[in-house]
């Protein structure tokens, strides 16, 4: 019984147990069941919402072309920070084990819908499975983050749940796809018809049907295979798509990107397969360059650059990544230039020229996280988008992109005062323009860059002084006298003067406790100086009018926040000063926190 079971399980996505009680079947669908809200989005009705018991509570789903080509509805919008918690969510499929039990390369054993890694969708048997970390979903939110595959992507248009042609098979060995029984729909509705495999309005179109099979057998091999059984099994020359146009629902629209094939056949119990039908994007937009520039050199400080080849702009596989001075340090207090290019490419199926851009617009989303969150995944502290209106326009093709053509942008861009210690800045192709087709592949819609920032401080030098109220410089205290006290401030590190900005970079401020021999507090108080603090400088702070009855002072003082706030004092060492002054003895120390 082992061995048997073992010759029947082949490259399937899973095997059902037959029950009527199956909640999320995934051929089902119909008219009624979803609301269009315009070309690039959609909702489930109530009604269908309950009967299907998703709970979706009217959650609304973009049109997207995964891996730039399987086009869905998908619950994943830009900026998503939580991919896998979404995926379970509001594909509820994914989160309900039917199909799949003792699956190939899952995550967990209790989760028949999430698996290590990614298959080829044009092959078939062991060698089809690319390997852990392969995914097409890179998830964020699960530990560990990394690039997994769920076994569903979304929906379509009238609702019906969407395969995932990179989803690995559960279980690889077997015989090859195109010699398994494949049911028609017609025997499916009559023997199996708690499985709703039904065909799509995509079947329903005879010429988006022809075109999809037809390019199938010609792109793939098991689509060539398939094509041959259906010919042997007497298929009229030429009408060989008729034939599996009766068993397998096509899932996706050939006309805006790849297609997929879902079928079930039956062998010691019913199992399905999905099939992909490639096609090449005929519309992307790509970052192809990323960089810090130096505005008084021209040198450019900082790259990220991204090479294509020329004669096949579509192949991600060929892009080559260039970084160059990552993290190099840059200063605080500067002004520099960023620059960004994009291109555009357009190619029709039989390798013309495709169309221009179409969003009437051309801009790009510009993203910036500081410090902690520069560890991080998409979380940002300043996001400025096309949709929150703040994208940023290419100043020579501000409107529209023929095939082929590069837009420029260029911004100035100073170091935020909050910045501690480095920050990273990417940009972004904005998602209007996948919604709408100018931009059909997403690997190559960000570029990035990360500095650090150089190190800047300033510090106490020893020793506190102390006046007499005449002047003198004296080391002891007279009784009821005034007294001044003088702090001694440098300018330890970096190259930014203290004292620029009253907001950004506010003159040098210190904190004051002065004490008696009591123990009473003289003064405290917060001292602001007049002077620019250069670096490699030294500055000096009084305070005046000082007395006491008793014959001893301690005069304390500390660098105020402000300045490690603004990322100008890094070295908290130097930041404290405490001097004591007594009538018959100098008791003078330096204290350091």
């Amino acid at each position: 019984m082992k061995n048997k079971k073992m010759l029947v399980l082949f490259f399937t996505i899973a095997m059902v147990f037959l029950s009527t009680s199956i909640a999320f079947a995934s051929g089902i669908g119909g008219n009624g069941n979803t609301i269009r809200l315009g070309p690039t989005q959609m909702k489930f009705t109530p009604a269908y919402e309950q009967r299907m018991g998703y709970n979706y509570n009217g959650y609304i789903f973009v049109k997207d072309y995964h891996q730039g080509q399987y086009g869905i509805f998908s619950p994943l919008k830009s900026g998503n920070q939580t991919p896998y918690a979404t995926m379970k969510r509001y594909v509820k499929e994914n989160s309900v084990n039917k199909l799949g039990n003792g699956g190939e390369h899952l995550v967990n054993s209790s989760d028949w819908n999430l698996k290590k890694g990614s298959s080829d969708p044009t092959k078939w048997g062991p060698g089809a499975y690319n390997g852990d970390d392969t995914g097409t979903f890179y998830l964020s939110d699960l530990t560990p983050p990394k690039y997994y595959e769920h076994r569903y992507l979304g929906y379509m248009t009238d609702g019906t749940v969407v395969d995932n042609p990179y989803f690995p098979s559960d279980n690889s060995g077997g015989v090859r796809p195109d010699l398994k029984n494949w049911y028609t729909f017609s025997k499916m509705k009559a023997s199996y018809p708690s499985l709703h495999h039904t065909p799509t309005k995509l079947n329903d179109d005879p010429d988006k049907a022809k075109r999809t099979f037809e390019t199938w057998f010609r792109s793939t091999e098991i689509g060539a295979f398939f094509k041959q059984k259906a010919l042997e099994n007497g298929a009229t020359p030429g009408e060989e798509w008729k034939y599996w146009n009766e068993r397998l629902a096509i899932q996706s629209d050939i006309d805006e990107g790849a297609g997929i094939l879902k079928g079930w056949h039956y062998n010691n119990g019913m199992w399905y397969q999905t099939f992909a039908v490639p096609k090449i994007p005929e519309n992307n937009l790509g970052f192809t360059k990323f960089e810090l520039v130096d505005p008084d050199t021209g040198d450019v400080l900082i790259s990220m650059v991204r090479e294509l080849d020329e004669n096949d702009v579509f192949n991600m596989t060929k892009e080559k990544i260039i970084y160059n001075n990552h993290k190099r340090t840059i200063q605080k207090g500067k002004t520099y230039k960023l620059r960004a290019e994009v291109w555009y490419n357009s190619i029709k199926e039989d390798g013309s020229p495709g169309r221009p851009t179409q969003l009437g617009t051309i801009q790009i989303d510009r993203h910036h996280a500081h410090d902690e969150n520069a560890k991080k995944y998409n979380i940002f502290d300043i996001e400025q988008t096309l949709a929150n209106g703040q994208g940023l326009v290419s100043y020579d093709k501000p409107i529209v992109l023929q095939p082929g053509e590069k837009a420029n942008f260029e911004w100035d861009y100073e170091v935020p005062a909050s910045v501690q210690e480095t920050a990273y800045i990417t940009v972004k192709i904005p998602p209007e323009y996948l919604q709408n087709g100018d931009n059909l592949i997403r690997q190559d819609d960000w570029l990035s860059i990360t500095y650090t920032i150089a190190k800047n401080d300033i510090g106490f030098v020893a020793p506190v002084e102390l006046f007499n109220s005449t002047g003198s410089k004296v080391n002891y205290v007279y009784p009821n006298e005034a007294h001044t006290v003088k702090f001694n401030i440098k300018h330890f590190l970096g190259q930014i003067p203290i004292g620029l900005d009253p907001v950004d970079n506010p003159k040098t401020t210190i904190d004051v406790v002065i004490t008696d021999g009591n123990n009473n507090e003289i003064r405290k108080a917060t001292l602001r100086s007049d002077e620019i603090l250069n670096p490699n400088s030294q500055i000096s702070m009084e305070v005046k009018n000082i007395a006491t009855p008793t014959t001893m002072i301690k005069a304390c003082a500390t660098i105020n926040k402000i300045h490690k706030e603004k990322g100008l004092n890094s070295n908290p060492q130097n930041d404290t000063i405490c001097q004591i002054f007594a009538q018959a003895k100098n008791y003078a120390i330096r204290v350091e926190i």
